[in-house]
């Protein structure tokens, strides 16, 4: 009889490369980016490369949006100046990218795995 498997150990088995001693090469599906992923951007840009693969990344405005009204812009400057970077980042590297107006935005680490 074959032993019955948690919803973790099946991913983990779907999604092995590879295995060496007891770490494991896993491949990853998909990728979220926030805000804060702007240094990864400017990283791509300076070096002149693009995101791989862009239909398998997703991002989400997150840390710095307001959780309330928003009608009115971010009051940080700094923060909103990451928010708007994610939107310009994602419409350049041809991602999807839920940014505060879209009604599917929220947390990243809720809100990816629920889409």
């Amino acid at each position: 009889m074959v032993e019955p498997l948690t919803l973790f150990e099946k991913i983990w088995r779907d999604h092995v490369v590879v295995t060496q001693d007891e770490a494991a090469l896993l491949y990853v599906d998909r990728n979220f980016v926030h805000e804060g992923s702007f240094h990864a951007f400017a990283n791509l840009w300076h070096a002149g490369r693009t995101v791989r693969r862009p239909r398998q990344t997703f991002g989400f405005a997150d840390h710095y949006v307001p959780t309330g009204d928003r009608a009115h812009p971010i009051a940080d400057p700094e923060a909103r100046t990451m928010v708007e970077l994610l939107d310009t980042n994602t419409a350049r590297a041809g991602i999807e990218s839920y940014g505060l107006a879209d009604s599917r935005q929220g947390i990243v680490h809720v809100v990816g795995p629920e889409l």
